[in-house]
C-alpha cells in the first residue's frame, strides 16, 4: 500500500469500530484522539501556519498500530470470502494443510494464487474494492511478483503484465531476512556480518571508553540480528565471526590492527554477577530463540503456523516425539533440532488431571515392573488423585512409578477447590509462570544458573561482583575495576608475561618491576597520592595485600552499609586516577607529577558524587509525580495474614509459615510445615494458600495477606 498509514478514511475507520462491536461513546473517544491532529511544516527552517488533515493515522501514536490493523482485517475477511466462494484459490505447502491466499503484517501483504483468470481476477477486483472503501491505494512500484519455477518463462511475463506488477528471480527482503535463501547457509547470512561491520566502521572505537563500548554492544549490536536468529539456525561460522567483531570491537581494534585481549571471551560473555561483562554469545542466544519458535508452535496450536507446520510434517505425532527427515525444509529441522533435551522439556500443571494421559510423554514414564491390571485401570492423572482431600493417592503412585519420580509427583500441588482449578496445562518449568523465557534459555545454553550449585563457594563471588556493579561511580571505573579484578590491566609486569618484551621498569619512579601492587601500593608517588588524598595504605604494604584483595575486602564492607561506601568510592575513583595518569605519561610524554592526580581525583569524585545527587534527587521528583496507585484495602476487611517461605535445615526441603490476626491485632491462626518443593517462591505461594484456607474455614472472606518476595504479586494469578 502507498503511504498506508497517511491514506486510511476516517469514515472508514469509524465504521470498522462500529461492525465490531466497539460502543459509540468509545468510537467517539477514538474519532476525537485520530481528527484532533493538526501539522506544520518547516519551510526554510521556518515552520508554517498549522493546518488539519481529514484523512490518516499518525505515525508514532501507540494507537494508530491497533487501528490500522482493524481496517486491513476488512481486506483479510474480504479475500477469505473470495475463497469460500472459490472464486480465488491459494496455495498448500502440504496434501492436508488449509490452502493460504494471504498474510498481512502491517502495511505489507503476501497474496498467493493459482495462476488461472479467476484467482486474478477475485484478487484483482478484491483490491480495487478494498481501496475504494478505506481510502488505500496500492503501490504497484513497490509490488513484486514471485513464481513458481514449474511455471514457464512466458506464463510468468504474461501475468506479472495482467496483475502489473514487476516480475523478479529473487524477492527482496522481508523485515531483514532474505525471503529467499540461497543454499550457501554462509552466504545466505553473510548480510548480519557485513551490518554489524558497517555499524562498528560508523563507530570510532578508539574515541569511546570500553565502558562506552559496552553500552553500544549490549543496546545496539545485541539486538540487530534478533528477528533473523528467531527464525533461522545461523551457521556456526557466522556466528564465530559476530563474536569476533564484538570482542574486537570491545577491545578497540584500529582497522588492520589488533590489540592485545587481556581476558578471554568466556570471562567476558559471563553475566555481570558472575565475573564477566554481561556480553551474549551469538551462537546460545540463536538456539534460545529458535527454541521458542517450538514452544509456540507447541503451546499454541491453534495458531496459523502451528496448524500449517503440524498439518504437513507430523499430522498424527506428538511433537516432542517427531523426529524430521531429511526431506523436510530446513527451517522445520532446525525448529524440531535443537537437541537439547532442557529447553524441549515441559512438565503439567495439574487442575483436575482430567486432560493427561498417564501415557503422555510429558508426563512420568511408569516404571517397567509396574502391574500391568493396575495400568489398565488407570487413564489419566485424575485417576491418581483423591479429589475429595486433593491430594495424591500415594500407594498408586509408588506402584506405578521409580522413587525419584515419586517424589517429584508428590511435590506438585493441587489445587484445593476443584470447581476454581485451573486448567491443565503443559508449561515450560525453568520459569515460576510457566512461559518460555529466552534470558532463562540462555543461561541454561551456557549453564550460567547452574555455576552456583556446582561451584558453592562462587557465592562470595557472586556477592562481590553485584556489589562493585551497584556502587555509584561511573561505568569507566568501575570497567578498570573489574578490569584490576581479573588481572587485565596491560602493566609492564603482565605484558613481559604474555609474551610481549618491554623494559619493565615502572615509568612513575623507575624503581621497581611495574606490577599492579607496585603501581598502585609501593611506588612512591602513589604512596603520595594516597597520603595526599587521606586514604591510609600503610597497613596494606606492609602485610602485603594484593590490590584486588584489597577492593575485594571494601567490597564486602559496603554490604554491610545501607548506602554506598565513601571510602569504597574514593578508592575506586584515585586508583582510575593513578591508572589515567600513568597512561598520560607513558602515551603523551608528561612528567610525573602526585599533585596533578590529586587535583584530578578530587574534581571528578566531587563532580560525580554532584551528578548523582542531582540525579536522585531528579528520580525523587519522578516517583512523587508519578507514584503508583496506593494499597486500598476494603474498609470492611476482616483479617489480616502474615506469610513467609524459605530454607529449612531440610537439603531438599523448604518450609513456610503464617499468621492470621483479627483487625484488634488478637492472633486466630498460625502454621507452618516443610514442604517437598525446592523453589522458594513456590513455597510462598503455598503459604499464601494455606493461609487463605484457614481464614476460609472461619468464614472470613475479606482479607489483607501480606508476603515477601517481589513476583509473588504478578504471580498470584498464574
Amino acid at each position: 500500500m502507498n503511504k498506508a498509514y497517511d491514506r486510511i478514511s476516517w469514515p472508514f475507520l469509524t465504521a470498522v469500530l462500529r461492525t465490531m462491536g466497539f460502543s459509540d461513546k468509545w468510537v467517539t473517544w477514538i474519532s476525537q484522539c485520530v481528527q484532533t491532529v493538526s501539522y506544520s511544516v518547516l519551510l526554510n527552517g521556518s515552520p508554517t501556519t498549522k493546518f488539519k488533515p481529514n484523512r490518516g493515522l499518525r505515525q508514532g501514536d501507540p494507537l494508530s498500530p491497533y487501528l490500522f490493523l482493524m481496517c486491513a482485517n476488512i481486506l483479510s475477511c474480504a479475500l477469505l470470502k473470495q475463497e469460500n466462494l472459490h472464486n480465488l484459490k491459494g496455495i498448500k505447502i502440504g496434501r492436508s494443510t488449509q490452502p493460504l491466499t494471504h498474510l498481512l503484517f502491517a502495511d505489507d501483504s503476501f497474496l498467493f494464487l493459482k495462476n488461472d483468470t479467476k484467482s486474478i481476477t477475485a484478487i484483482q477486483s478484491t483490491l480495487a474494492w478494498y481501496c475504494s472503501i478505506s481510502g488505500q491505494s496500492l503501490n504497484l512500484d513497490k509490488s513484486e511478483l514471485y513464481c513458481s519455477p514449474n511455471m514457464s518463462t512466458h506464463q510468468k511475463s504474461i501475468l506479472a503484465q495482467e496483475l502489473g506488477v514487476k516480475l523478479v528471480q529473487h524477492p527482496s527482503k522481508y523485515l531483514g531476512v532474505n525471503f529467499k535463501l540461497r543454499g550457501n547457509r554462509i552466504a545466505d547470512f553473510q548480510d548480519l556480518i557485513d551490518k554489524i561491520s558497517s555499524k562498528l566502521q560508523g563507530w570510532k572505537a578508539k574515541l569511546l571508553s570500553q565502558a562506552g563500548r559496552l553500552t553500544l554492544i549490549n543496546s545496539v549490536l545485541t539486538s540487530i540480528p534478533i528477528y533473523t536468529f528467531s527464525v533461522f539456525k545461523i551457521p556456526e561460522t557466522v556466528c564465530k565471526r559476530l563474536d569476533s567483531l564484538i570482542n574486537a570491537f570491545w577491545w578497540g581494534h584500529d582497522p588492520g590492527r589488533k590489540k592485545l585481549h587481556m581476558t578471554n571471551w568466556d570471562t567476558i560473555t559471563k553475566p555481570k554477577a558472575q565475573g564477566g561483562l554481561g556480553i551474549k554469545k551469538f551462537g546460545p542466544m540463536n538456539k534460545a530463540l529458535i527454541t521458542k519458535q517450538y514452544w509456540r508452535i507447541k503451546n499454541n496450536p491453534n495458531l496459523l503456523l502451528s496448524k500449517t507446520l503440524k498439518a504437513k510434517y507430523c499430522p498424527n505425532e506428538e511433537l516432542r516425539s517427531h523426529k524430521p527427515n531429511q526431506k523436510a525444509s530446513w527451517i522445520w529441522r532446525n525448529i524440531m533440532g535443537q537437541n537439547n533435551t532442557n529447553l524441549c522439556q515441559a512438565a503439567w500443571r495439574v487442575g483436575r488431571g482430567y486432560n493427561i494421559p498417564i501415557s503422555h510423554p510429558d508426563w512420568f514414564k511408569i516404571k517397567p515392573n509396574a502391574p500391568q491390571s493396575l495400568q489398565n485401570q488407570l487413564t489419566t492423572v485424575a485417576d491418581l488423585i483423591d479429589h475429595r482431600t486433593a491430594t495424591w493417592k500415594t500407594h498408586l503412585i509408588y506402584q506405578l512409578y521409580e522413587n525419584q519420580d515419586v517424589d517429584q509427583i508428590l511435590s506438585i500441588t493441587l489445587p484445593v477447590v476443584e470447581n476454581n482449578a485451573a486448567p491443565d496445562k503443559l508449561v515450560w518449568p525453568h520459569s515460576l509462570n510457566g512461559e518460555y523465557q529466552v534470558r532463562k534459555a540462555y543461561e541454561i545454553l551456557t549453564q550460567q544458573d547452574t555455576a552456583s550449585r556446582l561451584h558453592p563457594s562462587s557465592n562470595n563471588q557472586t556477592t562481590i561482583w553485584k556489589l562493585l556493579w551497584k556502587t555509584k561511580l561511573p561505568h569507566k571505573i568501575l570497567t578498570f575495576t573489574w578490569k584490576l579484578l581479573h588481572h587485565a590491566l596491560p602493566t609492564k609486569a603482565e605484558l613481559n608475561s604474555r609474551g610481549m618484551h618491554c623494559a619493565m621498569n615502572c615509568i612513575m619512579c623507575n624503581t621497581a618491576i611495574e606490577t599492579q601492587e607496585h603501581l598502585f601500593l609501593h611506588c612512591d608517588l602513589s604512596r603520595a597520592v594516597w597520603f595526599g588524598a587521606d586514604i591510609p595504605i600503610l597497613h596494606l604494604t606492609q602485610a602485603a595485600v594484593t590490590v584486588d584483595s584489597w577492593v575485594k575486602d571494601l567490597l564486602k564492607q559496603s554490604n554491610t552499609l545501607e548506602s554506598t561506601n565513601p571510602i569504597l568510592q574514593k578508592t575506586l575513583t584515585l586508583l582510575w586516577c593513578i591508572w589515567f595518569h600513568r597512561n598520560q605519561i607513558l602515551f603523551a610524554g608528561k612528567q610525573p607529577n602526585p599533585m596533578e592526580i590529586i587535583l584530578t581525583f578530587n574534581s571528578l569524585l566531587n563532580r560525580f558524587l554532584q551528578n548523582f545527587a542531582n540525579n536522585a534527587g531528579t528520580n525523587a521528583e519522578v516517583r512523587n509525580t508519578a507514584q503508583a496507585p496506593t494499597l486500598s484495602p476494603d474498609p470492611s476487611w476482616q483479617a489480616i495474614i502474615l506469610t513467609a517461605g524459605g530454607k529449612t535445615h531440610h537439603r531438599t526441603r523448604l518450609g513456610l509459615a503464617y499468621m492470621g490476626k483479627f483487625r484488634d491485632g488478637q492472633v486466630m491462626f498460625v502454621g507452618c510445615k516443610t514442604i517437598n518443593v525446592q523453589d522458594i517462591n513456590m513455597a510462598r505461594l503455598l503459604a499464601i494458600r494455606e493461609a487463605i484456607i484457614k481464614a476460609a474455614e472461619l468464614g472470613l472472606q475479606s482479607l489483607i495477606i501480606l508476603t515477601e518476595g517481589r513476583d509473588i504479586g504478578t504471580n498470584v494469578g498464574k
